[in-house]
């Protein structure tokens, strides 16, 4: 199979077999996905299998994540700036609720049929949001179910 990759802005990585280094190409683009880890998926329940999605994590010290989509196979990308697709607060099992302060390296898990289930992050617990600030460097994976009303 193919691939299309993002790292940081501006760059897009793409080839004809994944597998096959020699086929790799890199490009830099004036629009990618914004902000940082960007995690890549074709939405397997839509019908057109062309439009790119891409989540990231909105980069530096901020907690919240971004959407993009692309509907040329990431040449061009779109987002909604102001709509966050995941916030700092998190609902744990017990009930309890924590306020994330790094919340990055966004994953989507999906079930055999291809419908979201679940979110993961690399996240960090309130007050640790900069060495400065916490005596630890420390994160765990948070792993948080999807609303599927």
């Amino acid at each position: 199979g193919s691939l299309i990759g993002l790292g940081r802005p501006p760059y897009i990585w793409r080839a004809t077999n994944w597998s096959d280094t020699s086929t790799y190409e890199v490009e830099a683009v004036d629009n990618t996905v914004m902000g940082e880890d960007p995690f890549l998926y074709v939405d397997p329940n839509n019908n057109d299998s062309s439009i790119l999605h891409g989540l990231s994590h909105a980069g530096g010290w901020d907690s919240r994540g971004g959407h993009s989509w692309s509907l040329d196979g990431g040449k061009t990308w779109k987002s909604h700036e102001d709509i966050a697709s995941y916030g700092s607060l998190i609902e744990f099992t017990d009930g309890t609720t924590g306020v994330l302060t790094r919340r990055e390296r966004p994953h989507l898990i999906f079930d055999k049929k291809g419908n979201l289930q679940a979110l993961t992050n690399g996240a960090t617990l309130d007050p640790c949001t900069h060495p400065d600030y916490c005596d630890k460097d420390y994160c765990f994976t948070a792993l948080q179910k999807l609303n599927q009303e």
